[in-house]
């Protein structure tokens, strides 16, 4: 009797005897070579392959969309499925390219190398990225500026373009009014906070997909511009074959009240009570406590100006080796406290004395996000945000090369075995640059504009001790590439 190995509901029980309709027989269609035809057709289209190659619902067990066992006209078994699926990933990776699976896919094993078929695991799983992948939850409003910091691949989706000339006419337009230097001006929720773009549920255009659930707006220009805020890093990291080796979470920490002691006696402000979401509001009142994902301000009122003692009530609400608290006055960073020694997850209140600050009579700002927000990867990469609620204080860099300062970014090209950088700034910007090492003997380079119809009009730059400052215009990508190294190519 064939025992189910990878069934997710009963592991080691015996197959199912109910027939499944088999849509494909995974060996027959590598041993007909089919599959290697398909796959090279596949590939001579791509400009280069692909650092990771996503596999959505691939599986043996018969769920979801999969060709189930094979066990009617098609013949075969469960092991002659996972043999043929096996035979197609070793073949993918040959070509250069590593494999992401929708979840756990123990069945694709190692290869002859030892080496994971499948290391990448989409939104849930445990690929040798785990860290990568695990808490990646696509575009989450809550959680902005930490998609800064560790990246989001949800945001790797740029296309369509246009669904129609009209809308492919409108996205030139786009970026000729850019490159004219005319930045866009249309409102997009959370863009003036963390320049991201979310979807706005209330507006259907011809780019909005139904049932994708991308929280992403669907508007072209958006995507292009989420893409460099947050997610092109992905790609450098998974070229660099580098793993995230920490990560500093947000949200475990929870506000119940604080307190201000002042001259004139005690005011106790409770946080839920300016809990954004006003769904989310009557359930945190009835806690009596708000969990920290995003920033939150608070208003209280100052009977009289002098300085005040501020004591926060904080929960911890998940498990956290350095629970943190950051605290601002009035729209400016005061304190940020990190290993607070509560008690927890579960434990009672703890009171933190967060010291005395200076209030003016009358209403005043308290506001308080979730510390410092730190990643760092086995490379070496570190990228840290300092003040979320400011939106402000982002830097990522390894060594002596900064990749990110707030809104400007540059990242080297690590999976395409092409030589070039990509710049982008959401405001604009001149300011210096220091190339990767393997740019020390470049001594000239040119700067391309990125636009729908592919490069535009190159800028020769000098290199001098690998360093530039080349003039960046708001929310436009370029490209830099050694002189004379892209003649004749279009991306």
């Amino acid at each position: 009797m064939e025992i189910d190995q990878y069934a997710s509901t009963q592991p080691g029980q015996p197959l199912d005897p109910v027939e499944i309709f088999a849509l494909v027989n995974y060996k027959r269609f590598w041993d007909s070579g089919l599959a290697k035809e398909m796959i090279d057709g596949f590939f001579a289209k791509l400009p280069f392959a692909p650092p990771m190659l996503y596999l959505d619902v691939l599986n043996a067990g018969g769920g979801n969309f999969s060709t189930g066992f094979p066990d009617g006209p098609l013949g075969g078994s469960e092991q002659t499925q996972i043999e043929g699926m096996q035979a197609i990933a070793d073949y993918l990776r040959s070509k250069g390219t590593d494999l992401g699976t929708e979840g756990n896919r123990p069945f694709l094993g190692d290869n002859a190398q030892g080496v994971p078929r499948a290391g990448y695991v989409w939104l849930h799983g445990s690929g040798f990225s785990a860290d990568d992948y695990s808490v990646i939850t696509g575009g989450n409003q809550w959680r902005l500026a930490s998609q800064h910091v560790y990246g989001n691949p949800g945001a790797f989706n740029v296309s369509p373009v246009a669904s129609t000339r009209v809308g492919l006419d409108n996205v030139r337009a786009h970026y000729a009014a850019l490159l004219a230097g005319r930045p866009g001006t249309k409102a997009v929720a959370d863009l003036k906070t963390c320049r991201i773009a979310l979807r706005d549920n209330n507006v259907k255009d011809e780019f909005d997909i139904p049932g994708t659930g991308d929280p992403f707006r669907g508007d072209w220009a958006d995507l292009v511009n989420n893409f460099y805020m947050v997610s092109i890093q992905e790609l450098h990291h998974i070229g660099n074959r580098s793993v995230r080796k920490r990560f500093d979470s947000i949200s475990h920490v929870h506000l119940g009240r604080y307190t201000l002691t002042g001259p004139e006696g005690t005011v106790t402000v409770a946080v839920p009570d300016f809990c954004e979401a006003e769904w989310a509001r009557p359930g945190a009142q009835k806690a009596g406590r708000l969990m920290i994902e995003k920033p939150v301000t608070t208003r209280v009122s100052a009977p009289r100006a002098g300085r005040y003692a501020l004591k926060v009530e904080c929960f911890l609400g998940g498990r956290s080796d350095n629970p943190q608290l950051g605290v601002y006055v009035n729209g400016r960073h005061y304190r940020t406290s990190e290993h607070i020694p509560i008690k927890g997850p579960g434990g009672t209140a703890h009171l933190l004395d967060a010291g005395e600050i200076e209030l003016p009579a009358g209403e005043n700002t308290i506001g308080f996000d979730s510390g410092v927000i730190r990643a760092t990867w086995t490379d070496g990469t570190v990228a840290e945000w300092s003040a979320p609620l400011l939106g402000t204080g982002f830097k990522a860099w390894k060594e002596d090369v900064v990749f990110a300062v707030d809104y400007d970014r540059m990242w080297p090209d690590t999976w395409s075995g092409q030589k070039k950088i990509y710049f982008f700034s959401w405001d604009g910007t001149n300011r210096a640059w220091k190339l990767p090492a393997d740019w020390g003997a470049v001594p000239r380079a040119t700067l391309y504009p990125l636009t729908p119809d592919g490069r535009g009009k190159g800028v020769p730059l000098a290199i001098k001790d690998r360093t530039i400052s080349p003039s960046l215009l708001p929310q436009v990508p370029y490209i830099l590439v050694p002189e004379n190294a892209m003649k004749g190519a279009t991306r």
